[in-house]
């Protein structure tokens, strides 16, 4: 297990010095001091949890009910709001009215090296499952690899989606304390005092010093992070290419044994013969 003192002794020391270094500066509104405390702070966290996120690979929880800020339902009207307490209808965007730009993916750079190789060969299993002429049987094979992935596939995205936002904490708290430092410095630079300045130096100096440690810490438990996710895209491209395998036994499997309904009425066949011939015979023009 990561030991945490480093992260923690930085998380006290910023909410000690820098909340009250910036604060004053900036009129108690928020600033690249609490902004850089907030940051550090989640990433600590996600390092605490980062054991049993990515050893237990906790299944996703379902997401809260909404509350209304209102007092009213979910999606209903605030209470003393229009009268009959109708809701005015939504106008729906004209042809001419242009679409809004998709939000870009933040955590797209942290995505992992096989996502789109899985994602192909899900696509690939979807087609082959959904075609009725090549689906295969549901084989013992193919239950039993199916029961692994059910269980497998959501604890897996859980832990890739944790393991991105982690990576992305890191490297935002990171490019935050670059600003953060700064702004104390432009700040310590304008002290009129020469014995206020050398004090504010010296506090600068000893934030700068707790966060490198701190920097060093969260990098290292990043570069855990990295070599458990190794560990578990491995699983996940067996497990994958295991269902793929299944199906495709399944599916040669069938091709071998000729269908039921052939041979079964191949079996009846003389019977058939016979009745024809007796038809033929009693109703039919006689053969010479």
């Amino acid at each position: 297990m990561i030991k945490y003192g480093l992260i923690a002794a930085f998380i006290a020391l910023a909410g000690s010095i820098a909340y009250p270094a910036l604060s004053g500066a900036f009129g108690g509104g928020p600033n690249e001091a609490t902004r850089l405390v907030d940051a550090t702070e989640r990433a600590n966290n996600k390092a605490e949890n980062l054991n049993d996120s990515f050893t237990e690979v906790i299944p996703p929880a379902p997401p809260p009910r909404p509350v209304s800020r209102t007092g009213g339902a979910p999606g209903g009207v605030p209470a003393g709001g229009m009268g009959g307490g109708a809701r005015p209808p939504q106008q729906a965007p004209g042809p001419g009215t242009p679409q809004p730009s998709p939000t870009p993916d933040k955590y797209a750079p942290y995505a992992r090296p096989s996502e789109h190789a899985v994602r192909d060969a899900i696509e690939f299993l979807n087609e082959l499952r959904n075609d009725p002429d090549i689906a295969p049987s549901r084989t013992e094979y193919i239950q039993a690899v199916e029961m692994l992935e059910h269980a497998w596939a959501p604890r897996y995205a859980r832990a890739a989606t944790e393991y991105k936002r982690f990576a992305y904490r890191i490297d935002h708290a990171d490019t935050m304390a670059v600003r953060y430092f700064k702004v104390q410095e432009n700040l310590t630079a304008y002290i009129a005092n020469p014995k206020d300045r050398r004090r504010a130096e010296g506090i600068d100096a000893a934030e700068r010093e707790a966060y490198l440690k701190w920097r060093d810490q969260a990098f290292r438990t990043l570069s855990q992070a990295k070599s458990i996710m190794i560990e578990l895209d491995d699983m996940n491209i067996i497990i994958t290419k295991q269902n793929l395998s299944a199906h495709f036994a399944a599916l040669y499997e069938d091709f071998q044994t000729i269908p039921p309904a052939i041979t079964l009425l191949h079996k009846e066949l003389a019977r058939f013969r016979e009745e024809s011939e007796r038809i033929q015979q009693t109703f039919g023009v006689p053969v010479k």
